[in-house]
């Protein structure tokens, strides 16, 4: 169909010059989420054609291993690009990925709203809206579990029929629901959990407006939402335990703090960021400024001032639709939500509470993000513009019927001009304040030379490797060696979510002993954010942590990237603690063998 072969063209654009399936080139850097999510499509591939466990791994944060359940891993994706992995590799199954995740999404939408609006022009409208929003453009820097979101419009359309329509068998759509929900567990769980509390709340709300047919709706539904609680719980049973009781999980609380600090602002909805490309640049600084740390790509809740005058007129025009009441409703309901638990005006914080803040003690919603909630936002708001459009259109239709009848329209000819060309400056007003800063920062993949070669086979696999830089939040470098060299060897270090001391799931790789070895080596990287680390002396105690920590854990081989900040200061220490030189090939010091090395045989005795 014409729309979804224009949403593909359009998603094209997000990341030129890089076409789907480029293993040449990468989205942001491979330093930092891009290459985090470059090692997620690698492990699950490399789990599926090894049998291995695709929920937990030892070749990352070696010796403890990481919980895939508690992190980003969107192992359904992992499981369709592994094809394309095992043949271009995990970069070009990133970008394909990347790359559809805007033509889906927005297609998603489209061919929902086609089973509730007659006029194609008025779906297509909703699709775009939905698929190329300020949310996912802010997201679409790196986020690949938060842009590739196709199945909320479905999961949205099965619950209705469900629980709204009740037309067909409700086993068969319970059915449907269950394998979305499923799908979506194994994408993206806080999408999941985002979209379970919005449905939640709508079928709140619609209970309390029309509480006589709650009755028959249950009536109807309990088929279909047993079934479903069924299949997902025999699809969701292993993850739920590996997440609860699993290798390296969690026992601290978590979420109610660091997560909800990330919410949206008040004029969010009004001022443009840096990633509207039309936007003045005055107000472009005030809207990178809204959210915590002025991370604007987290910044999803903007619609311009000409999108809020459409939407509220299309609301006032079509009150009396019950579903633009609903929708329209939501979509204030998923605002206020993404506002937090706080209320934040022009970026400061007034200390005002809002209804979000009893969130903060439900488990599991209170791990989200509340800014991502402009998801949501953005969904409902498209949803209104569809239905206003198409039922504005049926107006149309059913008025020129009446003049080609020869009966009056009820309304002077000129005033529908005048009505035409506003609709037109309005809409056009609404493309101008939406037109992305596109395309979105890419870099060539430049890995050291090392690891385009045959020369990295020297490395036995699974061999245990210490990395310069150390794998580590914006460090995600070593990880994507990793990740292009088929998971061949076992990462001391790391990027994920990790239980700390207390338990409490963190960013940061697990404290290794002789600790002043693992803060050593960050240090010289340059650190890790929100992480202070002490300066470490590089002297006769920090060259015989080393050797302790080398035979400690059974470290194989160790890696330098020469073109890191302070490579050489810290190939010489390894020298030093090794007593010998390392070999040099593809832009890498490599030391083999170290078990075998006089100092580390020596610490170790």
């Amino acid at each position: 169909m014409l729309p979804v072969a224009v949403f593909a063209l359009l998603g094209l654009a997000a990341y030129y010059p890089i076409w789907p399936g480029d293993p040449s080139r990468i989205p942001q850097c491979t330093c930092a989420d891009a290459g985090l999510n470059t090692w997620f499509l690698a492990v699950t591939a490399h789990a599926i054609i090894h049998g291995l466990d695709p929920f937990y791994t030892r070749t990352l944060n070696y010796p403890e291993g990481v919980n895939l359940t508690y992190n980003t891993q969107m192992p359904l994706l992992g499981l369709v690009a592994t094809p394309l992995t095992l043949t271009a590799g995990p970069i070009a199954s990133l970008n394909f990925l990347m790359w559809s995740a805007f033509p889906l999404s927005a297609s998603s939408l489209f061919l929902v709203l086609r089973r509730w609006t007659a006029w194609v022009p008025a779906a297509f409208a909703g699709g775009l809206l939905y698929g190329f929003s300020p949310y996912m453009v802010g997201q679409s820097t790196a986020h690949l579990h938060l842009i590739f979101v196709p199945l909320p419009p479905l999961i949205l359309l099965a619950t209705f029929e469900l629980f709204v329509r009740r037309v067909g068998n409700p086993r068969r759509w319970g059915l449907v629901l269950a394998l979305l929900v499923v799908a979506q567990f194994f994408i993206s769980s806080e999408v999941l959990v985002t979209t379970g509390l919005m449905l939640a709340i709508g079928l709140a709300l619609l209970a309390v407006a029309r509480p006589h047919e709650v009755v028959a709706s249950l009536r109807f539904a309990a088929p279909g939402i047993a079934g479903c609680l069924v299949v997902v719980g025999i699809f969701l049973a292993y993850p739920t335990w590996m997440f609860l009781a699993g290798p390296v999980h969690a026992t601290g609380a978590a979420g109610a703090g660091s997560t909800f600090l990330l919410r949206s602002d008040l004029l969010g909805p009004l001022i443009p960021t840096s990633l509207e490309r039309l936007a003045p640049s005055g107000l472009t600084g005030l809207g990178d400024r809204l959210t915590l740390l002025h991370d604007y790509s987290e910044d999803g809740t903007y619609l311009g001032i000409p999108l809020l005058i459409a939407f509220v007129a299309l609301v006032v025009r079509n009150r009396d639709d019950r579903w633009v009441r609903f929708t329209g409703a939501m979509a204030g309901v998923a605002f206020l939500l993404s506002l937090g638990g706080t209320l934040s005006f022009a970026g400061r914080a007034t200390g005002l509470p809002l209804p979000a803040a009893v969130l903060a003690a439900v488990p599991l919603v209170n791990r989200m993000v509340p800014a991502r909630l402009a998801l949501w936002t953005m969904l409902f708001v498209a949803i209104v513009v569809a239905l206003g459009l198409d039922a504005w259109h049926a107006a149309y239709l059913s008025s020129a019927s009446r003049r080609g009848a020869g009966a009056a329209s009820g309304e002077p000819a000129s005033r529908v001009r005048t009505r035409t060309v506003l609709v037109t400056v309005l809409v056009l007003l609404i493309v101008a304040s939406w037109v992305p800063r596109w395309p979105n920062r890419t870099v060539a993949v430049d890995l050291p030379g090392y690891f385009a070669t045959g020369a990295v086979d020297g490395i036995p696999r699974g061999t245990v490797v210490l990395t310069y830089p150390f794998a580590a939040p914006l460090h995600a470098e070593p990880m994507v060696w990793q990740a292009v060299t088929g998971m061949r060897f076992t990462l001391l270090g790391g990027y994920a979510l990790i239980p700390d001391a207390r338990g409490v799931p963190t960013l940061y790789p697990s404290l290794l002993s002789p600790r002043d070895v693992e803060q050593f080596l960050i240090n010289e990287e340059g650190g890790v954010p929100f992480s202070v680390g002490a300066p470490v002396p590089d002297n006769a105690t920090l060259t015989l942590d080393l050797r302790r920590f080398l035979g400690h854990y059974r470290v194989g081989v160790v890696l330098v990237d020469q073109r890191s900040p302070h490579a050489g200061a810290v190939s010489r220490l390894i020298g030093a603690a090794l007593g010998r030189g390392p070999v040099t090939s593809g832009g890498v010091d490599i030391w083999f063998d170290v078990q075998r090395s006089p100092g580390v045989r020596t610490a170790t005795s």
